[in-house]
Order: C-alpha cells, then structure tokens, then sequence
C-alpha cells in the first residue's frame, strides 16, 4: 500500500476554563503520510444508507504512530471535514513486528 496522503491527528482534552469545560486539542502528528479509502460496506453506499450514516473511511498509519487513542482528531489533506478514530487496528508481519495501524475514523463535528 501506497502511503502517499498527509493527514495530521490531534489528542482531545477536556479543560475546565472558568467552571465550563471545553475542548483542547494538541497534535500528536501533523503531515504525517497515510492513505485512507472508504472500506467495503455491508449496505452498498446507496441513497437509502445515505440518510442515516456518517462517512466512514479507513485511515492506514506507518507502524511508529503508536500514540494514535480512540477519539482522537483527524484532518485530512484535502477534505474540509475532521473525523474522529472510532477503532484501531494493529497488524503485525510473519516476524510478529507492526507492520501498518489501520483507523477506522468518522465524520464528525468535532470544533
């Protein structure tokens, strides 16, 4: 596989700032290569799907990115919208070394 897009993945935080909490983020990774498709869907991505799901899209990451958590901020090279990590997935070669981490990531409004 190819990595030949850039993406940049900030850890969420919640502060408390004056008795409100909010979000803060800080980057984890920023132009970092990856590539990201959309993953085979059990609904076939027809109009009836489109009116109750989220795009979800896998995000492959080289094998060092280990400090990558679940509901962390992704941002995308070239797409306006942030994605949020839902999952993660560690796959590891015959030698039982990382090979790839692999993100399943969704949109979401995440400012």
């Amino acid at each position: 596989m190819f990595l030949d897009k850039k993406c940049s993945i900030f850890s969420t935080t919640i502060i408390t700032v004056d008795c409100e909490e909010i979000k803060s983020y800080h980057a984890l990774y920023t132009d970092i290569a990856c590539d990201y498709f959309v993953p085979n869907n059990k609904y076939k991505n027809n109009q009836q799907t489109r009116e109750f799901e989220t795009r979800t899209l896998s995000l492959v990451l080289e094998a060092d990115k280990t400090l990558v958590n679940r509901w962390d901020k992704v941002v995308l090279d070239n797409n306006y919208w942030n994605y949020v990590v839902d999952e993660i997935a560690i796959y590891k070669n015959i030698w039982w070394q990382i090979d790839n981490i692999t993100l399943t990531i969704t949109q979401r409004d995440v400012g």
